[in-house]
């Protein structure tokens, strides 16, 4: 039985009232049978509040119980908005969004560039200058023989750069940005072709004299990418880079429109938790919503080495349908992160329960 305000609050000063007319009846008049009156009333009065209370309590504990569930099932099912994570991965390719543009400026020597998508080409010492516009007619440019050092190559932020490496070669395929290239020249043949014009010549310098500073620009218009090879036999490296996606996928067979996971070997450890997936040859992978704290691109005999650690918004290892998510549910991570408060807030749990079930029984 439930007992709205009003009618607790009329209960209780009629309660008080007749307390005090009993207490005037035995002093003032000696009148039992009138202290017997009320005191039966004022017993009657306390009962039902007894009684309604009870049922007020059981209510509330019904309710506190069942939300006490239903933040447990929550907790349980909902994953944060982020997890901190780390990877290693040996890739045939990589592909990467970048937050902020990202300069290469460590000499790197190479036994061969082309450049496909040029839109301008500067050599001051050789008198070389070419421009064309990206949206009319795109540009190739190759250097091969002597000696050609990568002085400096700059990805704009948000370009969306696909890195792929076979053997000694590495490639870049960039879209929807203008890559400047610099190139220090020394006794190489360059072939230009712009359009319809096309132009071969050897950039030579005397003994003391300097290597040639070539300034490149390659942009394209709409969707297609540039695309930039180099061979080397050095080992590069590609360090402090800053992207907002992360994707391992390749086209396959190329022209296809066909993708499919670039993945060789490698391992996925969520740092909130601990725990590690191992990711075998061709496991999908999906990382949205990075933050990077760090991330690394090496060349290895048979690809790349990706190294990651920062935050993701999603991360999920699977084919699509069966997709694992790797991202904590709040319970795991409040397990891991807090164990010694989860441990307090249970038995405190378990202590308020075990008391109010004592109390119904006993009532």
């Amino acid at each position: 039985m439930e007992m709205n305000r009003k009618t607790r609050k009329r209960l209780k000063s009629e309660r008080t009232r007749r307390m005090s007319a009993a207490a005037r009846a035995l002093l003032d008049a000696d009148d039992l049978g009138t202290v017997k009156e009320n005191q039966a009333w004022v017993d009657a009065s306390s009962q039902l509040m007894r009684s309604a209370r009870q049922a007020t309590q059981a209510k509330w504990t019904i309710v506190i119980g069942c939300c006490c569930i239903l933040v447990v099932a929550l907790a349980w099912t909902l994953r944060i908005p982020s997890a901190q994570i780390s990877l290693e991965i040996e890739s045939a390719s990589v592909g990467l969004v970048l937050g902020e543009a990202w300069t290469f400026s460590h000499p790197l020597a190479l036994d061969g560039v082309v450049l496909d998508g040029l839109s301008a080409v500067s050599a001051p010492g050789v008198n070389l200058e070419e421009r064309s516009d990206p949206a009319e007619e795109a540009g190739v440019a190759i250097l091969e023989g002597g000696v050609i050092t990568l002085e400096g190559l700059t990805l704009p932020a948000n370009a969306d750069v696909e890195l792929g490496a076979t053997g000694e070669e590495l490639q870049m395929f960039i879209k929807g940005s203008a890559v400047p290239v610099v190139l220090l020249v020394e006794d190489a043949e360059m072939m230009l072709e712009i359009g319809d014009r096309r132009r071969t010549m050897r950039i030579a310098s005397r003994p003391d004299d300097p290597p040639e500073t070539v300034s490149f620009t390659c942009e394209r218009a709409g969707a297609a990418p540039v695309m930039i090879k180099l061979n080397t036999q050095e080992r590069w490296e590609f360090s402090d880079i800053r992207p907002e996606e992360i994707r391992f996928l390749e086209e396959y067979p190329p022209g296809s429109g066909t993708f499919q996971s670039a993945i060789q070997v490698g391992k996925v450890t969520v740092l909130e938790t601990g725990s590690t997936e191992d990711l075998v040859e061709r496991d999908p992978l999906v990382l949205e919503g990075a933050k990077s704290k760090r991330l690394r691109v090496s060349k290895t005999e048979n690809g790349m080495m990706v190294s990651f650690e920062g935050s993701v918004a999603t991360i999920l290892v699977g084919p699509p349908g069966f997709e694992k998510n790797l991202k904590p549910t709040f319970l795991a991570y409040l397990y891991h992160q807090k164990p010694i408060a989860i441990l307090w807030s249970a038995v405190a749990f378990l202590c308020a329960a075990v008391w109010r079930i004592r109390n119904a029984i006993l009532s």
